[in-house]
């Protein structure tokens, strides 16, 4: 059971080394000056500084090379932060996800599930076998139907934005340092009630079948840098079903306040300079945290 999570870090770094070198080494590589992504330039009143870079956890080529703008501002910065850093899980980290994905011996996930949410499972077998979709937990069996799906659909946690920043930034040998720990992100799905954890999965199976045309519209919205786009993408789900909000509000808006506390105290740190990497949803809209940041008083601009 193991090999569905810690294998696909391994994979994806081996992966991301012969793109790296693809990029590097390939002088034809075609540039797609409309990559210009989502980020932001946040300053203080002292001039202290640090950006924020809308990042997505699987992706294709086409997002290759990054706009130089991205690249120029990582350049500039002294260290990286993540979410979390996918490089650098334990095995404690493994025993967790092992003891709170799966299901005890006697428990099965249609058990779990509510007449509507079973009713769609049978969608999810062209991804999940039937088996092993069985012993899962709706939250983890919801996370795991998504990068099922979009990898058949050719994106690759090998071309996620996250992955390549630490790559990157092990390269220049600067600081990471984490927003989260996986334990505490983990815990916000755990936490998920019964009826809670039925409406996720619910959710991910109603939708599945516009899962690539969905995440088209993220990467096209990103691509062109536009924020607004993104974001509207980005709510679709909730304004078609709005009993999916206080999942996200928890998911998504709690965690972009619990970030933005971490962040703030790295103004006080002179010459410091911090790229900051997260998932591209906790970036836009009026509770993203370049909003909550700008609602603090500090100066932001999106570059």
């Amino acid at each position: 059971m193991t090999s569905h999570f810690p294998s696909r870090a391994v994979l994806a770094r081996i992966g991301l080394t012969f793109f790296l070198a693809w990029i590097i080494l390939c002088p034809t590589a075609p540039l797609r000056a409309e990559n210009r992504g989502l980020l932001w330039q946040v300053t203080d009143s002292r001039g202290h500084e640090l950006y924020l870079m809308g990042s997505f956890h699987v992706g294709n080529a086409g997002i290759y090379p990054l706009n130089e703008a991205i690249s120029q501002a990582f350049a500039r910065s002294t260290r990286l932060a993540v979410e979390i850093d996918i490089n650098s899980l334990s095995d404690a980290d493994s025993g967790f996800m092992l003891k709170n994905a799966y299901n005890p011996p006697d428990l099965t996930l249609d058990a779990q599930l509510s007449p509507r949410t079973r009713a769609l499972l049978p969608k999810a077998f062209k991804f999940i076998p039937q088996a092993v979709i069985q012993r899962m937990r709706p939250w983890f069996a919801s996370m795991l139907l998504e990068i099922q799906s979009l990898a058949a659909s050719g994106y690759s946690e090998v071309f996620g934005l996250d992955l390549y920043f630490l790559t990157q930034a092990r390269a220049r040998q600067i600081p990471i340092l984490e927003l989260e720990s996986f334990q505490e992100q983990m815990t916000f799905f755990v936490n998920l009630s019964p009826d809670e954890n039925d409406l996720f999965l619910w959710g991910t199976l109603e939708e599945l079948d516009r899962e690539q045309a969905v995440f088209d519209q993220f990467l096209a919205a990103w691509k062109e840098g536009d924020a607004e786009k993104f974001y509207t993408a980005a709510t679709e789900s909730l304004r078609k079903y709005p009993e999916l909000k206080p999942i996200n509000d928890r998911l998504i808006i709690q965690r972009n306040w619990n970030m933005a506390a971490r962040i703030a105290p790295w103004f006080l740190e002179r010459g410091q300079v911090t790229f900051v990497v997260v998932g591209a949803a906790h970036l836009v809209g009026p509770d993203g945290l370049p909003s909550l940041m700008a609602r603090a008083g500090l100066t932001v601009t999106q570059l």
